[in-house]
């Protein structure tokens, strides 16, 4: 198993030192919103930074299983100016990336923090530079994005407080979208 994640590294080094490379392969659909994106920069945060602690491309039939990461939650970065919900602390690099190839379905994000009653919150930068921020910070946070637009997601976890870390897990979903019938209900 070790040998097999060595071998794997360098790719996902080579995604990270050249992201113009990613980019440029996965163009956002749609409008971008250069001004969020750039709220981004202007709060402090390494857009172009290698997430912490991995990233996966979610293809085919492998969006079907849900991914498991364990992730360290916090920052010394307020994200307040990204977008009206965002209230919390976050690292200035990406906690997880993730690649959607598939367009219109879900992306559901949550996060169980191992200290109980500890807050967090999750902070996602879309393909198209807008923000999404969990609505508030709680014990057990979850973000569901409904016809996600492909391409790459940075998913951040933060803390109410500065500078205070909490381990935990992030799980990542990318289900069938529903039906707009079902999507009513």
């Amino acid at each position: 198993m070790s040998h097999d994640f060595h071998a794997r590294r360098p790719l996902l080094a080579l995604a990270c030192l050249w992201p113009w490379l990613v980019l440029a392969a996965e163009p956002p659909s749609g409008v971008f919103d250069a001004d969020a994106l750039w709220r981004g920069a202007d709060a402090g945060l390494d857009l172009a930074a290698c997430p912490s602690f991995g990233e996966t491309r979610l293809t085919g039939l492998e969006q079907l299983v849900p991914i498991a990461v364990p992730v360290l939650a916090g920052g010394a970065v307020d994200a307040s100016p990204l977008s009206g919900d965002c209230r919390g602390w976050i690292a200035a690099a990406p906690d997880y990336r993730v690649h959607l190839e598939d367009a219109g379905r879900r992306l559901e994000l949550s996060f169980a923090p191992e200290v109980i009653d500890a807050a967090v919150i999750l902070v996602v930068n879309r393909p198209d530079g807008r923000w999404s921020c969990s609505p508030a910070a709680s014990d057990t946070v979850a973000l569901q994005l409904d016809s996600a637009a492909a391409g790459q997601y940075d998913i951040w976890v933060g803390t109410p407080a500065p500078d205070t870390w909490l381990p935990g897990t992030l799980r990542l979903a990318s289900p069938p979208a529903l039906p707009a019938r079902e999507a009513q209900r």
